[in-house]
């Protein structure tokens, strides 16, 4: 049976709501990358809470949070993604047409994994190499919602 490490929760919000730290995150990102609006281009927005089921001795070491949140949207062709750990924040992107969108459950990580989620393979904006990339979504309907919007949006982005 694949192990759980984390709890996750995952609730629709605007970017607007978005915590303050995690909007000037996606606006630095979006800014530094010339996406444009993508907090009024946004198709769908959500916040997820995670919480570490097992802390271990490396996370202790390196002062590793125990609870995350991901503020995540997605526009016609980005999907940009904030991650706090109570101590640094950062954003992130991906242009949908330079990168393949699997549910977790679809992937190779599901049977050592067990969990819930998006994973993104291939460039984020600014990186020269490709890479898998994993956003956490909890169960339910806001995660199910925000995956189908980034999976629609994905789908429909000219490659």
């Amino acid at each position: 049976m694949p192990a759980r490490l984390w709890e996750r929760s995952t609730r629709p919000c605007l970017p607007a709501a978005l915590p303050v730290e995690m909007r000037n995150a996606v606006r630095a990102c979006a800014e530094r990358h010339r996406l444009g609006d993508v907090e009024r281009a946004s198709l769908a927005c959500c916040l997820t809470t995670s919480k570490r089921l097992q802390r271990g001795l490396l996370d202790r070491l390196l002062g590793r949070s125990a609870t995350q949140q991901m503020g995540a949207l997605v526009t016609p062709s980005v999907l940009v993604w904030s991650i706090s750990d109570g101590g640094e924040t950062f954003a992130v992107a991906a242009r949908l047409a330079e990168v393949e969108v699997t549910d977790h459950a679809q992937s190779d990580r599901a049977a050592l994994v067990e969990d819930a989620g998006l994973v993104v393979f291939g460039f984020r904006i600014g990186a020269s190499e490709r890479a898998t990339m994993f956003l956490g979504l909890g169960p339910g309907e806001a995660a199910d919602a925000f995956r189908a919007a980034v999976r629609g949006a994905a789908a429909a982005s000219p490659r």
